[in-house]
């Protein structure tokens, strides 16, 4: 009976009370339940979401770095090397 025993009561209690208390702490698990549940679905969206982001990210790198090869393969090795020294 949980809760109900906690205190000292100067009667014991009936047997429709205690069958009430049993249906109020099965309540309390299933909201309980019902929290975990979204804590889970939550958790969830900021994992994908977090995932999706970080593959944004390497995509943008990605993309410049291949624009910095295509860039490297169209420009004379001096230019190349003044560049890379400029950026040091």
């Amino acid at each position: 009976m949980g809760d109900l025993n906690t205190r000292h009561w100067l009667v014991s209690p009936t047997k429709e009370i205690d069958e009430d208390w049993m249906e109020v702490q099965i309540q309390e698990k299933v909201s309980q339940i019902a929290r975990k549940q979204i804590d889970i679905e939550d958790l969830m969206k900021g994992a994908v979401k977090k995932a999706q982001t970080e593959m944004k990210m390497l995509e943008l790198e990605k993309i410049k770095l291949e624009n910095d090869l295509l860039r490297s393969r169209s420009m004379p090795a001096e230019v190349v090397k003044e560049e890379e020294e400029e950026n040091k």
